[in-house]
């Protein structure tokens, strides 16, 4: 595991600041030779090298009393209570998971692009925000990893091509110590403009729904009915804008369905 990945509740609960316009630098020729049948096929599953398993909608999880219950293949309510209680505070963040073009590594400017972290509907493909505290699917991939899905949703400035690359990074916390990451290090993720908010790009689509942030244990029982805290970092390639976000979520097993 080279680096620490991926990927905000809402605009709000992401952390990134708003302040300041992302500058254009190294925007106008980002990811103009990278097609999206290529991105279909690298970086989109366990270790960047496999994919997912086709996907679709769980069903709801019928009521269950067993405060021990792991759900699997079903979508818990939003108001299911699950084996542990509360939700957890987030984990002090000193280190940043992006491979920064930067002799120390270190990230070169505060951070300003403002961005949500989500992934993306298995029907439509429309960026969907994660709400903190909110149930979301383990995911198993063809060769028999898990991962959660991590997509970003970022305000690029005017003029900005409908199609950029972003460089994206993440892990996930389990009681404050690393339990996942981009196994590839830093992915780099073609992103187009969101048709349904103008002036926001997003690598979320249906058939790549993020960047997968694979758990380093292959089975689901450590991690299913936890509490996880997803922190992501993007930025533009090739230039100083980045931002940094994190959202606490509760797994279920989707088991792929």
């Amino acid at each position: 595991m080279k680096s620490l990945w991926a990927l905000c509740a809402t605009l709000a609960a992401c952390g990134a600041s708003p302040s300041g316009a992302a500058p254009t630098a190294g925007l106008a020729d980002a990811g103009g030779d990278v097609s999206l049948a290529a991105e279909a096929t690298a970086g989109t599953g366990d270790g960047g090298a496999e994919a997912s398993k086709p996907s679709k909608k769980p069903p709801a999880c019928k009521p269950s009393s067993d405060a021990g219950f792991c759900y699997h293949k079903c979508q818990p309510a939003s108001d299911t209570k699950g084996p542990v209680q509360p939700l957890p505070a987030k984990c002090a963040e000193s280190t940043t998971g992006l491979i920064w073009d930067t002799p120390d590594g270190k990230a070169p400017t505060p951070p300003t692009l403002q961005f949500a972290l989500g992934a993306g509907d298995v029907d439509s493909g429309a960026f969907v925000p994660y709400n903190e505290g909110q149930w979301a699917p383990i995911v198993e991939g063809v060769q028999g990893g898990i991962h959660v899905w991590a997509a970003a949703r970022v305000k690029l400035p005017p003029g900005t091509p409908p199609k950029v690359t972003l460089e994206i990074a993440g892990h996930s916390l389990l009681d404050c110590k690393p339990v996942a990451t981009e196994l590839a290090g830093t992915s780099k993720a073609i992103a187009t403009a969101d048709p349904n908010m103008p002036g926001w790009w997003t690598n979320a689509r249906a058939n790549v729904p993020g960047v997968p942030v694979a758990f380093e244990k292959n089975v689901a029982a450590p991690y299913c009915g936890q509490w996880i805290e997803l922190v992501a970092e993007v930025r533009v390639p090739g230039s100083t804008t980045w931002g940094r976000g994190s959202v606490v979520l509760r797994l279920f097993d989707l088991d792929n369905l």
